[in-house]
């Protein structure tokens, strides 16, 4: 499988703290990647990095082989994601949101938007004024605006935050069929068992550097997680 995300050496100082040092990490074509970490580990700083949200002090990111720094026109074009929470239109409908979005895609036409709202099982309520929505929903809403470009690699910061059991299982069930599709994701989350169900592999941050998370024999990734933060002195209170 070709590779559709390279970290390499990615580090960064905030206000005098390091905040990111020397993060690298490869994510293939079509795998589900969990990124985990006690809070203040620098998941979402990676993530903003990537996105190109914020410029790395030093290191690289490769995006379907576009540098984000040297070609970010190229590569922007190929990732997508929610960071912290979905953004929309409220007083719109979802549909309305999402033709919102591809006016301003090349790659998005009315195919296109029923494609995403029939993968994404938005049907019933997707025309709607999006203020009534569930928080399930918005989650799906914005993943829905996230897919218009037809991104090769999308980054989710905590998305499973704040949803019933309902929620999550239904983006359970989403993350498979875009992997399927041939997208990647990047999943940041606290819910540690669902990170083991939902992703292929898992990357996990620690005092702003990566850290080898691969559990033991009939170990858990949760008990994997505990393990190690607490080889660290207690980092997972940070």
């Amino acid at each position: 499988m070709s590779v559709c995300l390279e970290v390499k050496n990615l580090s960064k100082t905030i206000k005098g703290k390091h905040i990111v040092s020397g993060v690298s990490f490869q994510i293939e074509e079509g795998k589900i990647v969990g990124f985990v970490g006690p809070n203040g580990a620098g998941k979402t700083t990676t993530m903003r990095m990537i996105m190109g949200l914020i410029k790395p002090d030093s290191g690289s990111v490769s995006i379907c082989g576009y540098d984000v720094a040297t070609q970010r026109n190229k590569a922007m074009g190929k990732i997508a994601g929610i960071i912290e929470k979905p953004c929309f239109y409220k007083d719109f409908t979802g549909r309305d949101n999402l033709y919102l979005a591809a006016d301003i895609s090349e790659d998005a036409d009315d195919d296109y938007i029923d494609e995403i709202i029939e993968l994404l099982d938005m049907a019933d309520y997707v025309d709607n004024k999006a203020r009534t929505y569930s928080l399930g929903m918005q989650q799906r809403l914005g993943i829905a605006l996230a897919l218009i470009n037809r991104p090769k690699i999308l980054i989710l910061d905590e998305p499973l935050n704040g949803l019933d059991p309902i929620g999550i299982r239904e983006l359970h069930q989403l993350f498979p069929k875009l992997a399927e599709k041939g997208t990647s994701i990047l999943i940041s989350s606290h819910i540690l068992k669902e990170i083991e169900e939902d992703c292929d592999e898992c990357i996990m941050i620690l005092d702003g550097s990566t850290v080898d998370i691969a559990p033991q024999e009939g170990e858990s990734l949760e008990e994997a997680f505990f393990r190690i933060t607490d080889g660290k002195g207690g980092a997972h209170h940070a």
